[in-house]
């Protein structure tokens, strides 16, 4: 079966790429400790604000602990301004079991996010937020009715994991949620050979059946063909050594 198929303006994802992913969050979850995931966002307690922080310092904070103590995950990992989050709509994709709705429903005006697997998604919408909300990435209905609603985009640990034709699906499906105006920060996967690499496959790489955490690498010429094959702005590209990250910011016209 392949990976997805045009219905009209929307993107639907097979079978086999949903299976495919809740086969890796049941490994995950059954394999990891499991505490942050299965938090509930009324048994955290908001310890920073993120008012006035840069993108470097939103993308190290760490904005809430459990109630009873203790530091709840990582850092936010999100690579935007605060003046692009606090107040404002944000959109996820790969929103997982809910963690950044979590974190950031104090601080937004709303949050959504969007994920592929369905186990991960029954996870993260029993424990969210009441400013955040979740849907299933073939839920046509829910993201129809967010349409032209959000300010900000953000990429946590997502597009590392997307070759080119998942990108160029996830970007169309996503950019009718988007204001005109509007910026996705995007995470994508700079192999750093001074650290050990895992898998890692270039964009034009077919899926890895073996491993969906994957990660796949994007030259500059690519960045820029995606964004024109899409209709995005390139607006900036930060090449971050440390963490492996080339941080996109794409706007849409």
């Amino acid at each position: 079966m392949s990976a997805t198929v045009e219905i009209g303006l929307q993107v639907a994802f097979s079978e086999d790429q949903v299976d495919r992913w809740d086969r890796e969050w049941l490994t995950y979850l059954t394999s990891q400790d499991v505490t942050a995931h299965l938090l509930k966002a009324h048994q955290m307690e908001i310890v920073d604000g993120l008012a006035g922080k840069s993108r470097e310092a939103v993308f190290g904070s760490r904005v809430a602990n459990l109630k009873a103590g203790g530091l709840v995950r990582a850092p936010l990992r999100v690579w935007a301004d605060s003046s692009l989050i606090v107040g404002r709509s944000v959109l996820e994709f790969g929103s997982g079991t809910g963690f950044l709705g979590k974190a950031l429903g104090p601080h937004v005006e709303h949050y959504l996010g969007i994920e592929m697997s369905t186990l991960a998604i029954a996870v993260a919408a029993t424990r969210t937020h009441p400013r955040a909300a979740f849907a299933h990435v073939n839920d046509h209905a829910a993201i129809a009715a967010a349409a032209g609603r959000y300010d900000l985009w953000v990429g946590r640990e997502f597009f590392i994991h997307q070759n080119f034709a998942m990108a160029e699906q996830t970007l169309r499906l996503g950019l009718p949620l988007l204001k005109s105006g509007a910026r996705i920060s995007a995470d994508f996967y700079e192999p750093n050979r001074a650290i050990p690499q895992g898998v890692v496959h270039p964009s034009s790489h077919a899926l890895d059946e073996t491993y969906a955490s994957c990660g796949f690498f994007y030259t500059d010429a690519e960045i820029a063909t995606l964004a024109d094959r899409v209709g995005l702005i390139v607006d900036e590209q930060v090449i971050n050594a440390e963490h492996q990250r080339r941080f996109v910011q794409f706007r849409k016209p």
